[in-house]
Formats: C-alpha cells, structure tokens, sequence
C-alpha cells in the first residue's frame, strides 16, 4: 500500500522563463510518471504569507531560498515528491511510494532535497524542517537575509537524528535516505562518478 501519493511538484519563483532543458526533465517525468499529479508552484499560486522566512526570501528575490521552503510546505500539506527542474527521471519512480520518507545523498556527508524528497502529507519531520527556517526568517536584523542552504539545514537535522557520513542506505527517524549511487552518480561540479546507478534510473541532469 502506497504512503506516498502520486503527485509530483516543482517550483519556478521569479520572473526569469523556465529554460527549454528544464522543459525537457519535466517531460521525462509525465513519461516515465503518466499517472501522477504535476503540481506546479510559482509566484502566482504559491502564498509566501504562510512563513516570516518565505517572505522574507521573496522581498530579497531569493528564489532559490523561497523554493527550499516551498518544498517543506508543499510535501506537508500534500505529499507526494519534490524535484528540481534540473532533474531527469528515466524510470517510474512507484518503488518509493511505500515508504513513509525518502531523500538522497549528493555526497557522503550531504542530503540534498533538490535531487529528490519524497514524503507522506502532515510529516512531523517536514514542520520540524520549517520551523528552522522560520525562526531564522523570525531572526533577520538589518534588512539582511539569512543564506543558509537546505543540503546543511537538512543535513544538519538528520545529524542530529543519527544520520552517519558514510555513502549507504541509511533509515533516519523514519526517513530513508539513499546513497550518491540511487540520485547523484557524479560528484556536482565534476565529471567524476561516484558508482552505478541502482533499482531506479534516475540522474541529475545538470552538474
């Protein structure tokens, strides 16, 4: 039985056109996922009146930051599997619906929620998530926006929980997250492959 619903959601904030190659990863999602929900989130539909930190990140155009937060609130309320428009799928991703969470590795000691987080609705781990980025909104001094990314917010909280620095499937809090191998087989910013990919084709597309 699934505890992950078939929904997959991705975000474009900000005004820039969604690239022609991120055009292309999403059609290898309706593809390989013919029967799942695409949810997509924007400035248009996407309320950033729901955290001080969303609204902070929107007045400062960090769409990037707004996006890291969407993510969390999307999975939460909905559930489903957030992807980055940089990603391409080249196989059905119905193996991990079983399961109540699942990410991945980028490296050794980095979970990367871009590549891939899936979650069942009303996660308590995903409101523990957004409470870190809403206390870090609630402290901004000086106009100033506070860039911490979501690979050390997410790593640093699995951490806390148990997760180890080595390359393997691990099961954190109820969170299941994958080696470099399953979503990341290149090292970001190299050529270098750091293994084969396993039981699901999946590849980040850019590097």
């Amino acid at each position: 039985m699934n505890k992950i619903p078939k929904i997959i959601h991705y975000c474009w904030f900000g005004n820039a056109p969604l690239p022609e190659k991120c055009k292309t990863n999403i059609q290898s999602w309706t593809r390989f996922c013919s029967d799942y929900q695409i949810m997509y989130w924007n400035n248009e539909n996407f309320d950033f009146g729901v955290s001080p930190y969303m609204l902070s990140a929107a007045a400062h155009n960090e769409w990037a930051f707004v996006s890291d937060y969407a993510r969390l609130f999307v999975l939460e309320k909905y559930g489903g599997i957030y992807l980055d428009t940089d990603v391409e799928i080249v196989k059905s991703l119905d193996e991990f619906l079983a399961l109540d969470m699942f990410t991945g590795l980028e490296d050794f000691d980095s979970i990367a929620t871009g590549l891939i987080l899936g979650s069942q609705p009303n996660n308590n781990k995903l409101k523990d998530l957004m409470n870190i980025y809403d206390s870090k909104g609630a402290n901004i001094q000086n106009n100033k926006f506070v860039r911490t990314t979501c690979v050390e917010i997410t790593t640093k909280y699995f951490r806390a929980h148990g997760f180890k620095y080595k390359n393997k499937i691990q099961r954190v809090n109820n969170c299941t997250i994958f080696p470099t191998s399953f979503f990341c087989p290149q090292r970001p910013g190299t050529k270098k492959c750091q293994g084969q990919f396993k039981n699901v084709g999946f590849r980040q597309k850019e590097m």
